[in-house]
């Protein structure tokens, strides 16, 4: 009886190493596998955030392009609108100094004509003496 109950023990322990053995590979099997889905969703998580955080980027981008674009063209209206103020102004000076060169020449003719006129009347004066 004690071989018969060694042989059983034996193989009891035998058994149970194995089947510690089988438990353990079962466990370590499902902590692979939870870790495995872990960094999957991990990684999938990633990748979402970076899908996020690029169309956000380009979002911002295409923002700030467009207000760039705005601030451009107001400029140049603003630009514009200046060019042709200066235009006015120098075509309102050039006409200002055409009138007074023209003023200028009608004074002069107007002194030349009295400078002939005072001749004139000198020569008179003297024609009478």
């Amino acid at each position: 009886m004690t071989s018969t109950l060694l042989v059983v023990a034996v193989v009891s322990i035998l058994a149970g190493i194995a089947g510690g053995y089988l438990l353990r590979q079962i466990i370590a099997r499902q902590k692979r596998d939870s870790i495995e889905l872990d960094v999957k969703q991990i990684l999938l998580d990633a990748k979402t955030e970076a899908r996020q955080t690029l169309d956000e980027a380009k979002k911002k981008a295409e923002s700030v392009t467009e207000s760039a674009k705005r601030d451009e063209r107001e400029r140049e209206s603003q630009i514009r609108k200046l060019e042709e103020r200066i235009i006015q102004k120098e075509e309102l000076v050039e006409k200002r100094r055409l009138d007074v060169d023209k003023e200028r020449e009608s004074l002069q003719a107007k002194a030349n004509k009295i400078k002939q006129i005072e001749k004139e009347l000198g020569d008179l004066e003297e024609s009478k003496r």
